[in-house]
């Protein structure tokens, strides 16, 4: 969603009219705020298929994600009334299954803006056809550069600190912890259907990451940020005498992650933005090889990642307070990204 509200927004700023289409069944992630100049529609309340027949869009643009969901169905019907789309990719890997159907057959859109050559060129080795793929850069990311444009340090008071104190019970307490430490969950679990062979779950890497952090035998206050998709059932951890442990489902996670010292995930997307906002950042995946599907920061090179018990200790041990580098480097922060997407769908028309 976030990758497409700056677009709707940029349309409605153009004199367009832009339409939102959520689905509020489903919890929408706090940080994820409607721009005032655009309009939302609860597909619960309308029947889409008649609309898109009676009242077509001009354009559509959607996110994508690795299974049955709203943007495919709307990605479907506008293809069917021969509306233009364009599918904004968000991740570096596992392109192809955001656009297969359970029989296998392709749902494609129109266009599909990727986040740099790098994106592309992988979304073609899985299949893609290369002549509807386009580099517009990150839509998302390139916003989170600039707001964190030369890292800077009033971001915690001006993002983080004042709003932890909102969103977490207890966060304008006095508290021991000389170390805080955000856990960036994912919905990693031995009953994941769609990541056969997955060596390690969110439970056993979040034991794991309590254990080696009570043995810096130092205080520590450890966030816990349950990922969206599980906000009506969050992992509760059980700390130790030394880490004391928040488990959070509500709340932004960039929040979370600004006030923290140190930020520790899987695979998420997370540890990019952390590192972007400044942040150490480490990516524990126990039992993962190298050449496997190890997470987009780490293969960016901004995040380290370590795969056994021994070597988080031992990381977390030595001298991890170092800052990453500048994302001025980083070929997919273009503040044009918004409009290079609307281009696109204007010349599809």
């Amino acid at each position: 969603m976030r990758n497409v509200l700056p677009v709707a927004d940029l349309h409605a700023r153009d004199g367009g009219r832009s339409v939102v289409c959520v689905n509020r069944a489903s919890p929408i992630p706090d940080e994820f705020a409607l721009p005032g100049s655009v309009q939302w529609c609860d597909v619960g309340d309308v029947d889409l298929p008649q609309r898109f027949h009676d009242d077509p869009p001009a354009g559509l643009v959607v996110g994508t994600t690795g299974g049955m969901s709203l943007e495919r169905t709307l990605t479907r019907m506008a293809r069917e009334v021969g509306v233009p789309s364009v599918a904004v990719l968000d991740e570096w890997y596992n392109y192809a299954v955001r656009f297969r159907s359970p029989d296998g057959s392709w749902n494609l859109p129109t266009r599909i803006a990727a986040m740099n050559a790098m994106a592309v060129d992988e979304a073609v080795l899985e299949g893609l056809p290369r002549n509807r793929l386009f580099c517009s850069g990150s839509v998302w990311l390139s916003e989170l550069a600039r707001q964190t444009s030369a890292f800077r340090p009033e971001l915690e008071a001006a993002i983080g600190t004042a709003a932890l104190s909102e969103s977490m019970p207890g966060a304008g307490a006095e508290s021991p912890a000389s170390l805080q430490v955000t856990f960036i969950s994912e919905n990693f679990t031995s009953e994941t259907e769609e990541i056969p062979g997955m060596p390690y779950d969110e439970h056993g890497v979040l034991r794991d990451v309590i254990a080696a952090l009570d043995a810096l035998d130092s205080p520590v206050r450890l966030i816990n940020k349950v990922h969206p998709s599980r906000h009506d059932d969050p992992d509760t951890a059980s700390g130790s005498d030394t880490v004391h442990v928040e488990t959070h489902a509500r709340g932004s996670l960039l929040d979370f992650m600004a006030a923290s010292d140190l930020c520790i995930g899987m695979k998420s997307m997370g540890l990019l933005e952390a590192s972007m906002m400044g942040k150490p950042v480490l990516s524990y995946q126990p039992g993962m090889t190298p050449e496997a599907n190890i997470g987009t920061a780490v293969r960016l090179g901004v995040c380290p990642l370590v795969t056994n018990r021994k070597s988080l200790h031992e990381w977390l041990s030595g001298p991890w307070d170092r800052k990453p580098e500048s994302t001025r480097e980083y070929d997919f922060i273009s503040s044009s990204a918004p409009r290079s997407i609307l281009n696109e769908l204007t010349a599809s028309t």
